[in-house]
């Protein structure tokens, strides 16, 4: 079954244009080039703690990458490390370092695509290295060795930088620093987030003059934030896959993605093609995956391709009221249920796609909660 997506006019975010070098800018309060150009004696503080910290945290978690390396030369085969060319500072290459995830030679396959989770069929094992970035605990050797930096934007793949990444407006400005094991958007940003609107992100916290109290603070603050998805993740994995599965032999996982229940979420119809019944269309979104989503409606469907927005409202922080995300997506009817005593008595099951990557971003973000914050 396969989706068509149809023509729409996307409104990609507005090119960030930054200033250059120089003092603090009086109307964005930014300074110019301040992250890459701090104090001296503040680089040489930063570089001990990165050099410090790093050679702490691998004598802690030798065991931890023993257990690691031991589980994927057993679930994924091969080789344990995967070493990739990466751009660093002043675009110059170095060797980075993952524990494996993906099966050898993906990367000469994928040439300058990007990688997509939704094409892979990943083993759970996988996804929770993947989902709490433990596949990346390698590259605590690339900030020993001074390649990287604990905090700064992610170092580039130079066949992605070609392909894609050269005609984005001051996207070079992340080449004026290290690259770093925390990436800036990869703490706010799923993975497949458009690389312009991650080099916005990227270039704002750049320009910001770089404090060393700040270093730490993200670097322990993310630690606490993906410790605790360790814990949550693992526990869901060892409850379904060991306890349910294999002990009590109740339960099998036949998903390729997990499904998620976005609270204070609703469906909107661009064109429906049936009337509701009692006048008004009442739609809620029940829970959704990277590939489907179902939903309960008053409103019966055409097994035909159909254009809707799905919306959730959250909290505005610091402020009263609440804020609504809203992604647009084509579909297609996958499944039907009919129930007569339930006001919403049709649900469906829609294979979907979002119209662009902008609204791909807003789904992965906001309804499957990808992002590490």
């Amino acid at each position: 079954m396969s989706l068509k997506l149809v023509e729409t006019v996307r409104v990609e975010p507005k090119d960030v244009c930054f200033p250059p070098p120089g003092d603090r800018d009086l109307q964005t309060g930014f300074y110019r080039g301040g992250y890459a150009e701090h104090p001296k004696w503040s680089g040489w503080i930063i570089e001990l703690f990165n050099r410090a910290l790093a050679f702490f945290l691998i004598l802690a978690c030798l065991p931890l990458f023993v257990a690691i390396g031991l589980a994927v030369k057993w679930k994924v085969g091969g080789a344990i490390f995967y070493r990739g060319t990466r751009m660093g500072l002043g675009k110059k290459p170095f060797y980075m370092y993952k524990f494996r995830t993906l099966p050898m030679g993906t990367q000469r396959d994928l040439g300058s695509a990007m990688v997509s989770e939704k094409k892979l069929a990943l083993s759970p094992f996988v996804r929770l290295l993947r989902d709490t970035r433990l596949d990346e605990l390698p590259q605590l050797f690339n900030i020993l060795t001074g390649d990287m930096d604990f905090v700064g934007p992610r170092p580039m793949r130079p066949e992605i930088y070609e392909a894609v990444c050269g005609s984005i407006p001051n996207f070079d400005l992340r080449f004026s620093v290290r690259p770093g094991l925390i990436g800036f958007s990869q703490l706010f940003t799923p993975h497949s987030t458009p690389k312009r609107l991650r080099a916005i992100i990227d270039n704002r916290f750049i320009l910001i003059k770089r404090k060393f109290y700040w270093d730490i603070f993200i670097v322990f603050y993310t630690g606490a934030v993906l410790l605790k998805a360790i814990v949550v993740k693992s526990s869901m994995i060892f409850y379904r896959c060991i306890i349910q599965e294999k002990i009590l032999k109740i339960y099998r996982e036949k998903r390729r993605f997990e499904r998620m229940t976005p609270e204070n979420s609703s469906i909107f119809f661009v064109c429906p093609r049936k009337e509701a019944e009692g006048g008004s269309i009442v739609s809620r979104l029940i829970d959704i995956n990277e590939a489907f989503c179902k939903i309960d409606t008053n409103c019966g469907l055409d097994n035909a391709e159909f254009q809707f927005y799905i919306m959730r409202r959250l909290k505005a922080k610091n402020k009263r009221g609440f804020k609504r995300k809203k992604a647009q997506c084509v579909g297609i009817i996958y499944k039907e249920f009919i129930n007569e005593a339930d006001v919403l008595k049709y649900s469906y099951v829609i294979e979907y796609k979002a119209i662009s990557p902008f609204n791909n971003y807003i789904i992965e973000k906001y309804f499957l909660r990808k992002s590490i914050i």
